[in-house]
């Protein structure tokens, strides 16, 4: 090969290895800002999964241990009452082994303005409870809504207990449409609740 052909060859490999052309930068910048929005959508839509299943769980965990404690304060109860439109339920219920425990004053209270289902386990604010007074119960569970929380018919051991939990932002309430059968205790000692 003489010196002219290879300074051709020489010349042909340095222009070849100049660069991208502006078509092809172009190109490049095009096909990169579409993989970007791509996985930009996937990594939005995965953190809203997670809200919504962190919200689900969240509600779902407060509603549950809500209707647990419910259920519990009316199935144990000596007496119940319901009052304030079906938003009160006070219980006079036995905690503790049959041998060592007492009867102790219960109160729930769902706010319907601040959508919330509140408890209180004082005999004082329970015994004296309306609704501006159990308004600053301790907040049991959030996001609430019930039209009705508590009803009792006449003559009736069994309660209805309805309310839905939602979460605060996103994911699927969780529903407490339940009934509850009191088994009447015996009722020692003077404890007035109500």
């Amino acid at each position: 090969m003489n010196d002219l052909s290879r300074k051709r060859a020489v010349e042909r490999r340095s222009g070849s290895d100049a660069g991208f052309t502006l078509v092809e930068l172009m190109a490049y910048i095009f096909l990169f800002s579409i993989l970007a929005v791509m996985v930009a959508t996937l990594v939005i839509n995965g953190m809203r999964s997670q809200a919504e299943v962190t919200g689900t769980t969240n509600t779902t965990g407060e509603m549950q241990n809500a209707a647990a404690a419910l259920e519990y304060d009316i199935r144990y109860a000596s007496d119940i009452q319901i009052s304030v439109g079906g938003q009160m339920l006070r219980t006079r219920t036995w905690y503790g082994e049959p041998d060592t425990g007492a009867y102790q004053c219960r109160g729930w209270f769902y706010d319907s303005a601040d959508r919330k289902l509140k408890r209180s386990t004082s005999q004082a604010e329970v015994v004296s409870a309306t609704a501006t007074s159990a308004s600053g119960w301790t907040t049991f569970a959030s996001n609430v809504e019930a039209t009705r929380a508590f009803h009792q018919e006449p003559n009736s051991k069994t309660v209805d207990i309805r309310m839905e939990g939602d979460p605060a932002q996103w994911g699927i309430g969780t529903r407490i449409y339940t009934s509850v059968t009191n088994r009447p205790q015996s009722d020692e000692g003077g404890m007035t609740c109500f």
